[in-house]
């Protein structure tokens, strides 16, 4: 594991040391209610392979805007960022990483329990 990430992780109060990745695969993306990921590359990659998931795949920063009320009526979308991965930089992109993730998970928490998933 890299060690800048482990770092962090310890500085955030939890371990990576039973952490494993898996392989995305058609049983779980079929099992799977919702999908996230933090950048469009990402959602796109999965959505190449698995065009079935089109309802299911979200980026983190885009899952429940609901785009913002304009002066005239108008909708117009929400701008929607990506979260950069900070694989093989310092410190510092790291703990941006997690602050950004800790905010947009405890939002997206709220927004399944407001839709009642969870």
């Amino acid at each position: 594991m890299n060690d800048v990430v482990a770092l962090i992780a310890r500085k955030n109060g939890f371990s990576l040391r039973q952490h494993l990745a898996g392989p995305l695969s058609a049983k779980r993306i079929k099992k799977a209610d919702l999908i996230v990921t933090m950048e469009q590359e990402h959602k796109d990659d999965i959505l190449e392979k698995y065009p079935e998931a089109e309802t299911k795949v979200f980026r983190l920063m885009e899952y429940g805007w609901e785009g913002v009320e304009r002066e005239a009526g108008e909708k117009e979308e929400e701008e929607v960022l990506d979260v950069p991965d900070p694989t093989g930089k310092n410190v510092e992109d790291f703990q941006a990483f997690i602050d950004t993730a800790h905010a947009e998970a405890d939002r997206l928490l709220h927004e399944l329990m407001r839709r009642q998933i969870v």
